[in-house]
């Protein structure tokens, strides 16, 4: 084990010698931008369990609030999933090309997800907003209506 991990750095390095000085760039971009994609995904993942189901500061979501805010916040993690695996992708295509990448990377083996951006059941109940038939109006627009504040 000792003997293949300089094996494996010196090819690594050897390969990103390869590369162009702008390569050598966009490859270091994608992996930035991968490696935060991930860490703000735990890091929301971690707050979001602290302040709305474990109440740190005794303000946790409760009732609708709280059923909404986890559809939102499901949403929310789909699409940084998909914003992963699509950055995954365009580096494996880039920089490890596959022997038939037409076949690979293909509608044949994948499919497109999708994420419904509907308004989750209870979310106008929860904001300052109402319903108007095709429209979503602030309830300031109301004659002698005003919100309020919402203690979660």
């Amino acid at each position: 084990m000792r003997s293949s991990t300089p094996l494996f750095i010196l090819s690594a390095t050897s390969t990103l010698a390869a590369l162009t000085p702008t390569w050598a760039k966009l490859a270091l971009s994608l992996n930035l931008m991968e490696a935060n994609l991930n860490t703000d995904r735990s890091r929301i993942d971690k707050h979001y369990i602290d302040a709305s189901k474990r109440a740190a500061d005794n303000n946790a979501l409760n009732t609708t609030q709280g059923v909404v805010a986890d559809a939102l916040l499901t949403k929310l993690m789909a699409a940084n999933a998909m914003q992963i695996k699509a950055l995954s992708d365009l580096r494996s295509y880039l920089f490890y090309p596959e022997s038939n990448p037409e076949e690979y990377y293909g509608a044949a083996k994948r499919g497109v997800e999708s994420i419904d951006f509907g308004l989750p059941e209870g979310l106008l109940e929860t904001q300052g907003v109402f319903n108007d038939k095709d429209e979503v109006r602030a309830v300031s627009d109301i004659p002698g209506c005003a919100t309020c504040v919402v203690d979660w």
